[in-house]
């Protein structure tokens, strides 16, 4: 049997051990969401990880998925379709990437099922260094592209998306 002392201190310790602890929000978000989901394809995780708090953070998508590459952003479009889970309304597309670039992405992204096509819009994130010119008129020629933004990504910059 315990005694009284030793049951009020397992009683402590149980309250200690399952208070919630302190996330690092200093408030909870109630601002309705602009999209529902959006998709990152970056291959730098400093990058992604700047994308991913300012889209959340000032709710712009309630959902930021992320791939690192063109290829692998595709791949997640095709399986996302099939599982018919919901598709990103936005996708936050890199130029610069190894296995797959943006400029071949986009390429790729003409040939998908119109599903795809009709609910997604691109928004281009880069440096200023990518933006081949050669390569600018597969930019221009895109239906699907709605803005070209300068990285990193600011709560400044997803003001200008419409889409």
């Amino acid at each position: 049997m315990h005694s009284h002392n030793e049951h009020c201190a397992g009683a402590i310790v149980r309250v200690i051990c399952t208070r919630r602890r302190p996330t690092n929000s200093m408030s909870i978000n109630t601002t309705p969401f602009r999209y529902q989901k959006v998709l990152i394809i970056e291959d730098d995780e400093i990058d992604i990880y700047i994308s991913r708090r300012i889209i959340l953070s000032s709710s712009f998508a309630k959902i930021a998925e992320s791939r690192s590459s063109g290829k692998e952003g595709l791949e997640f479009l095709k399986h996302t379709l099939e599982s018919g889970d919901q598709l990103p309304e936005v996708i936050f597309l890199d130029l610069e990437m190894p296995e797959m670039d943006g400029y071949e992405f986009l390429k790729e992204f003409h040939r998908l099922p119109d599903r795809i096509k009709k609910t997604c819009r691109i928004v281009i994130l880069s440096n200023a260094q990518s933006m081949q010119p050669e390569k600018v008129k597969i930019l221009r020629d895109s239906p699907y592209l709605v803005k070209i933004l300068r990285k990193p990504l600011t709560g400044e910059n997803l003001k200008q998306i419409s889409t």
